[in-house]
């Protein structure tokens, strides 16, 4: 077992309404599983999403997080940082990792299509050259257990297919 979430609950009180988010939520993801939460806009995917990557605190129930030593999140938003290349967004994390190289190798940045602009900045970009960035911060750390909410949205079809078939 991967991760184990049970009863799992969230609520919001927005202009003196509790509003349930998530409502006693049960599931279990196994090592080496590739599961897509799926669901009209509004419905709690972020929610879940940010509740299992440790941004907010459920209201109750449990997250075991089982063999998910390291969690990696893709936003739906690149987020990078405009003051860094795209090898120096990619390898943020190896700042405060030292067991992490200190730059991306030319294998990741081939796979992202990111070779020829390593050396860019964010301005510098495409919306999906971007968000390829964001995704190749996450895989660069070898994460146990990789979150993303909504990623390929900003991608073109041809790109957006050969990431998908990439994970």
């Amino acid at each position: 077992m991967l991760l184990n979430i049970t009863a799992l609950t969230k609520t919001y009180t927005i202009s003196g309404k509790l509003i349930t988010a998530l409502n006693t939520v049960d599931l279990t993801f196994s090592e080496n599983s590739f599961t897509c939460i799926v669901g009209k806009s509004g419905c709690g995917k972020t929610t879940l999403l940010r509740l299992l990557s440790g941004l907010e605190p459920a209201t109750s129930g449990t997250i075991d997080y089982g063999n998910a030593a390291k969690i990696g999140f893709v936003f739906q938003e690149p987020r990078l940082m405009p003051w860094l290349t795209v090898n120096a967004n990619i390898a943020f994390a190896a700042k405060n990792d030292s067991s992490l190289p200190a730059a991306p190798d030319e294998k990741l940045l081939e796979l992202l299509g990111l070779k020829a602009f390593q050396h860019s900045f964010p301005a510098q970009l495409s919306g999906g050259m971007a968000q390829r960035t964001a995704l190749g911060r996450t895989l660069f750390q070898n994460p146990d257990l990789i979150l993303m909410d909504e990623p390929f949205s900003a991608l073109d079809y041809f790109t957006r297919r050969s990431l998908q078939q990439m994970l």
